[in-house]
């Protein structure tokens, strides 16, 4: 029996970490055997272990289905092969990488087996030491950091190292010093080792930057991006060790073959979702997180819609990293008030994983810029970190950023005029509605005409924010800058792109569905979007998912379509008082309230009976039971849904009407009109804008709020048409007359009350000033205008005793008393300037008086340098732009462009294009006409015109006399004679037989195809004796020769029987008529049923059309228009269906 001892120990070959290790101290340290295994009882736990007898394995495997270990793989890519392969594509390389990722995959071994043994060596517990972070470490920390640094050492090239455990750099020995640095956390996550969670190392490999040999700090503080690479091992259910290389190489990661003891290719390029479902954090400090955290982490567990994410969380940075690095999803380890700085290393956690993820394709960020941007400034230093996929990374960045921007904003400062100011960034509004789509820019208004541009979008992401309110941020900024560097630019501002746009879109709803409908279209897209063929024969298990995704698929279906639904219709607590209120008296709020909630209900009931049926599912012992239980679920689906077809049909009616509602901002510049009916208020809304109101003569012709836009003073102005409203208590007021009554209590806006002072709306002067008196509360703090309409039927001047008495209630409440006329347009522009001018004077007032834009205003300020002495310091000027300015000015031009005359010449200059005219002076400038006496001028340019034309005629008279222009006659011979009659004969022969071949198209015989077409009869014996005698040969006595001898059509079974006469003797169509015994050849088939050659021109003539009218039809099409049978075949658009294969062209 072997010794213990001994090299040859059994235990020592089929531990190949131990053998390593042995020969890595046996090499450094000049260890025996005997000592080695005495110094690692405590540590490694070598002990004789029996040899226990080979076992052969068993392999089973439910319904009879035979299992066959996997064959193992002779061409392996071991990590040491992949390093070596990567360092072939380098020239330059020298190998030193290589052979410092050996050192370090071989730490891992070796750390791996301690983890594996722990328990048996007594490694579980604490040291009784501390790091230099004030952690208790323990004895697998100790072990891992002496195992690394003594490993990394030996490599012959490291410069220095960065541990965790160690509070200063970790020096080389002079003779041992090679060009890396190496940053490294030996064991992450060893408070979970005495639980047995999943452990692992992580290291970041960079290249010293000075040529010197000394040990500097300085090499240690590089940013992340400057790594050459970087890797983490995972000790869990398997040893696993990813690795980054940079250069376009990718992530790829090895798993340890405990049987050969190498590091073996599994997983190759590994690319992180886009994506994911899943977040990582330590919810245990959510009391100490910013509230921006807070809030992204809330979203992830209810997002509204969709399905929210799961919490996954094992307290290891490495083993959280990589299931986020394979599933997708965010990892977050965010700072909180009692560690400001965050909690992870930069070194030696924070930039290796960041530079692991980024390669992989996901991002790595602390909240405001990139970990590999980060410069480090202390070997321990602590920063925030999240990392995983682009979309989770970014979604939670931009909410840091808005966060941390803490824009307070006000809306009472919206729509801010800056009389008098020079260039003005305004952003705007205040908004109700605590979920609202904004986009991220920068505003900038201009001096001129104070409207609000973009000038610059510097990111195109839609941001979504919670905010109550958010209001101006104004600055400053110099007139002659552009987008120069203003003093209190935000780096990012809050704004509304554009002021037109509407705040509340009703337009964009998605249709309602009916019940019937809805439920057609899930259950269609359950059968589309989903497999649909299953045997009987498959495994339970599969037939057991088969019919589980469908049930879930359907039960998703619903609850996003009911989500959708639920979520687009507007909120009545959330949105502006205004359309509350509106909604309110359109649609009852309850009615409303009502069904929203019952699509609610419906989507939780829904929501539950796929999560019972899944359950039941797992029950399935067969096909048909699974079958039914699918059956039953999607049928109590659509039972639930079908119970709120009422529902459906009045939100679709709600939705129809909303979408067309006009689009009405709160916050606006805003006009009212108001008024009893048919007092001239939809009129004055034509005059002043471009609405197109339906305008009569009798009551209530407005029935709902129009609105309309103007302009005044380089500002948009909203005017609001409201219905007429009457003198009676608000309990009896209709759905008309309470939209003006909800516009004017809820609409902060300039009153424009309208009275018609003709009396010709069908209520005196009294009652419409007893109407204003009723309803004067809604005025409260709004500019008033009170406008006398119709004065073109009953001037102000010719009104009574008792109305003048009437309208002086409003000069003793010192409202202003307009007048104008619709009709004539007489004062209509004066009503409209003074009632913008009484809002904008209104606004600008108690912006003022609420003393909230003196922080802004002392802002506003311009800097300018004071005079510091007398001394005059002009403008330095070089010599020789001075030089050239003289040479210039003393320089001739060799001809006078008109350019350089009318800079001379100034304002006095005046363009003469005719000086230069070739023609003597006293006409040059004669005025000429383009024709005279209905003649051409331009045709007498020459003297004696018609003159020559008459020469001209006469010559031409002449050669015709003399024959100059006759056509020789030319005579005709005999061959060229026969040569046209031949071509002649041509001609007609290609006529007839254009004409026969559109007959034989024309014809339908059921026996041949659709692209043969029909032939005319082929050869007969009489044509062939024709040709012959055309031919000059005798076929006299051939009345029995062999040619006439054809096979006719009789399924005979001798060849004798069917040996037939080929010329039988056929009878005409008078014939038929006449009885006879002998049996009758049968006809042509061009001749069969034609009388006589009458219906045979007959039908040579319906035949001729019917071709004309098939080639007209035809010949619009081109040639590459081919038939298409069947456009739609079944079996392309039956089942499921992917990308791309539902057209068969």
């Amino acid at each position: 029996m072997a010794s213990t001892n001994s090299l040859h120990s059994p235990q020592w070959h089929s531990n190949p970490v131990l053998r390593i290790v042995f020969r890595f101290f046996a090499t450094n340290f000049n260890v025996s055997y005997n000592s080695f295994l005495r110094k690692s009882k405590d540590y490694l736990g070598v002990r004789p272990i029996p040899k226990a007898p080979r076992l052969k394995p068993v392999y089973t495997m439910s319904d009879q289905q035979q299992y066959e270990p996997p064959a193992f793989d002779s061409n392996c890519m071991t990590l040491t092969r992949y390093v070596l392969a990567q360092q072939k594509k380098v020239p330059s390389a020298t190998g030193d990488l290589t052979q410092l990722l050996t050192s370090i995959q071989t730490a891992v071994k070796a750390v791996s087996s301690a983890v594996r043994r722990a328990g048996l060596t007594h490694l579980y517990g604490m040291d009784g030491s501390t790091n230099v972070q004030g952690e208790d470490v323990k004895k697998l920390d100790v072990l891992s950091n002496e195992l690394f640094i003594n490993m990394l050492a030996s490599s012959f090239t490291v410069h220095m190292m960065v541990s965790e455990e160690n509070e200063t750099v970790i020096e080389i020995e002079t003779e041992k010093r090679g060009k890396y640095v190496v940053c490294f956390d030996p064991l992450d996550g060893s408070s979970n080792i005495d639980c047995l969670v999943s452990i692992g190392s992580i290291f970041g490999i960079f290249k010293k930057t000075n040529e010197s040999n000394e040990t500097k700090i300085e090499n240690a503080f590089q940013p992340g991006r400057n790594m050459v690479a970087a890797g983490y091992a995972l000790y869990g259910s398997a040893t696993m060790m990813v690795l980054a290389l940079g250069k376009g190489s990718g992530v790829n990661g090895f798993m340890l073959d405990p049987s050969i003891g190498e590091f073996l290719l599994t997983e190759s390029n590994i690319k992180i979702p886009s994506k994911g479902n899943i977040y990582s954090i330590n919810e245990g400090y959510s009391h100490l997180w910013d509230k921006s955290v807070t809030e992204y982490v809330r979203r992830k567990k209810d997002p509204g819609c969709g399905k929210p994410y799961g919490a996954r969380y094992v307290g290891s940075m490495v083993a959280d990293v990589h299931r986020t690095l394979k599933y997708g999803g965010i990892f977050m380890y965010p700072a909180t008030k009692q560690s400001p700085n965050g909690k992870l290393r930069l070194l030696y956690e924070g930039n290796p994983m960041a530079y692991i993820i980024e390669e992989a394709g996901g991002i790595a960020s602390n909240g405001k810029i990139p970990i590999l941007d980060l410069q480090p400034t202390a070997l321990h230093q602590r920063t925030p970190v999240f990392l995983g996929s682009k979309d989770d990374v970014n979604e939670l960045t931009q909410i840091l950023v808005l966060k941390n921007e803490e824009l307070r904003i006000d809306g009472t400062l919206q729509g801010y005029e800056c009389q008098g100011l020079d260039d003005i960034c305004i952003i705007k509004h205040s908004i109700h509605n605590p979920w609202h789509w904004i986009y991220t820019g920068i505003m900038m208004g201009r001096r001129h005409n104070r409207r609000q541009i973009m000038l610059k979008s510097f990111t195109q992401n839609i941001v979504k924010c919670q905010f109550s309110y958010f209001s101006t941020k104004i600055f400053c900024m110099s007139p002659s800058s552009t987008l120069a560097k203003p003093s209190k630019l935000l780096s990012i501002v809050l704004v509304v792109l554009n002021n037109n746009m509407p705040l509340y879109n009703f337009k964009k709803i998605t249709v309602v569905p009916t019940a019937k409908d809805f439920v057609n279209i899930m259950l269609s897209k359950t059968q589309r979007k989903t497999p649909t063929v299953v045997h009987k024969h498959y495994k339970i298990s599969r037939i057991r998912s088969f019919y589980t995704r469908k049930v879930r698929y359907t039960q998703q279906n619903f609850n996003e379509r009911l989500s959708m639904i639920i979520q687009e219709f507007p909120k009545l607590d959330n949105i502006h008082p205004f359309y509350a209120d509106l909604m309110n008296i359109l649609y009852d709020k309850d009615h409303y309230k009502l069904a929203l909630g019952q699509l609610n209900q419906a989507r939780h009931l829904i929501d539950n009976v796929g999560k019972d049926y899944v359950r039941l599912m797992k029950f399935g012992d067969s096909l048909y039971r699974c079958k039914m239980l699918k059956k039953a679920a999607l049928g109590r689906m659509a039972t639930i849904m079908k119970r709120q077809a009422p529902n459906l049909v009045y939100l679709e009616q709600v939705r129809q009407h909303l979408s067309r509602l006009p689009s009405i901002d709160p916050y606006t510049r805003t006009l009212i009109l108001c008024g009893f009916p048919n007092v001239g208020k939809s009129s004055f809304l034509n005059k002043i804008t471009r609405a197109d109101v339906e305008v009569h003569s009798y009551a209530f012709t407005t029935k709902s709020l129009y609105v309309g836009h103007t302009d005044y003073k380089y500002l948009r102005w909203q005017v609001v048409d409201t219905p007429g409203v009457l003198d009676h208590p608000l309990e009896e007021r209709n759905v008309i007359e309470m939209q003006a009554v909800t516009a004017l209590a809820h609409l902060r806006a300039a009153i424009l009350y309208f009275i018609d002072v003709s009396e010709q709306c069908g209520h005196s002067i009294a009652e419409q000033v007893k109407l204003y008196e009723s309803i004067k509360p809604l005025f409260t703090n709004k500019p008033l205008l009170v406008v006398c309409n119709k004065v073109d039927v009953t001037p102000m001047d010719q009104l009574s005793e008792a109305n003048r008495e009437a309208l002086s209630i409003f000069e003793k409440n010192n409202v202003p008393l307009l007048s104008m006329s619709a009709v004539t347009d007489e004062g209509v522009m004066e009503v409209k300037q003074q009632a913008c001018d009484t809002l904008l004077a209104y606004r600008i007032e108690n912006k003022i008086q609420a003393k909230k834009v003196d922080s802004i205003l002392n802002r506003l300020h311009v800097a300018l340098p004071k005079t510091r002495d007398e001394k005059v310091r002009p403008p330095c000027i070089p010599e020789m732009v001075l030089q050239k300015q003289r040479l210039a000015e003393l320089q001739e031009f060799k001809k006078k462009l008109e350019k350089n005359l009318e800079d001379e010449l100034g304002d006095d200059y005046i363009l003469d294009l005719k000086k230069n005219y070739d023609l003597p002076d006293d006409i040059k400038y004669d005025v000429i006409p383009e024709f005279w006496n209905g003649r051409n001028i331009a045709d007498f340019i020459h003297a004696e015109l018609l003159q020559k034309v008459e020469d001209l005629e006469k010559e031409e008279a002449l050669r015709e006399e003399a024959g100059y222009y006759a056509v020789p006659k030319i005579e005709i011979d005999e061959t060229l004679r026969e040569i046209k009659e031949l071509a002649q004969k041509i001609r007609d022969r290609k006529i007839i037989n254009r004409n026969e071949s559109r007959i034989s198209r024309q014809s339908s015989k059921p026996t041949t195809p659709r692209t043969a077409p029909a032939r005319a009869r082929g050869r007969s014996a009489t044509d062939f004796r024709n040709r012959m005698e055309d031919l000059g040969v005798d076929m006299e006595g051939t009345d029995e020769a062999h040619f006439t001898k054809t096979r006719g059509r009789a399924r005979s079974l001798t060849r004798s029987q069917s040996r037939t006469n080929a010329k039988k003797p056929r009878l005409g169509s008078m014939q038929r008529s006449v009885s006879t015994s002998r049996s009758q050849s049968r006809l042509p088939r061009n001749q069969s049923g034609v009388r006589d050659s009458s219906m045979q021109l007959k039908l040579k003539q319906v035949a001729h059309k019917a071709i004309a009218k098939k080639v007209k039809k035809q010949g619009l099409k081109g040639e590459a228009d081919r038939f298409i049978g069947t456009k739609r075949p079944k079996h392309l658009y039956a089942g499921k269906r992917g990308i791309g294969k539902t057209e068969r062209r």
